[in-house]
């Protein structure tokens, strides 16, 4: 397995997705592969944990089941086949209410909201090819970088 390689004029798909590494973490949004920060600080952990336990009592024994990051949403628009998907994201805390839409490998869904949209929200996170991969939370240079501190 490895890390997406661009190839101009062409989009990443799920079925390329599925080939790169598990220990790095990735999403797909509109074919365009997004690196993600390695994992959050222990603020950001507890906050979920948080709202995990708000969500999942809110929904109690009910139909819908609450997930937590990592969890892979796959967003098929209408024809896609799985493997020619070009939108996979990991949302922190997700909430599927229709059995049939979740399986081993996460969940698909419709997109709700356009690829545009999402990439104005997310800055694009970048690995430095000279930087090292590192995972954990400790200060120092990481590899990562987003627009605003590249």
């Amino acid at each position: 397995m490895s890390d997406p390689v661009p190839v101009p004029g062409r989009k990443f798909t799920y079925a390329d997705y599925r080939t790169w590494p598990e220990d790095e973490r990735w999403e797909l949004i509109d074919g365009e592969a997004m690196a993600m920060t390695p994992g959050p600080g222990t603020l950001h952990q507890e906050i979920l944990r948080r709202l995990f336990r708000q969500v999942d009592a809110f929904f109690g024994n009910g139909p819908c089941e609450v997930f937590l990051d990592p969890y892979e949403f796959r967003l098929a628009r209408p024809g896609q086949s799985e493997d020619e998907i070009t939108d996979v994201v990991k949302p922190y805390l997700a909430v599927v209410c229709d059995p049939s839409r979740y399986d081993a490998k996460g969940a698909s869904a419709p997109p709700i909201s356009s690829s545009r949209s999402c990439r104005r929200r997310r800055p694009r996170a970048t690995r430095s090819p000279s930087a090292p991969s590192t995972s954990g939370t400790g200060s120092g240079n990481t590899g990562w970088s987003t627009p605003r501190n590249a």
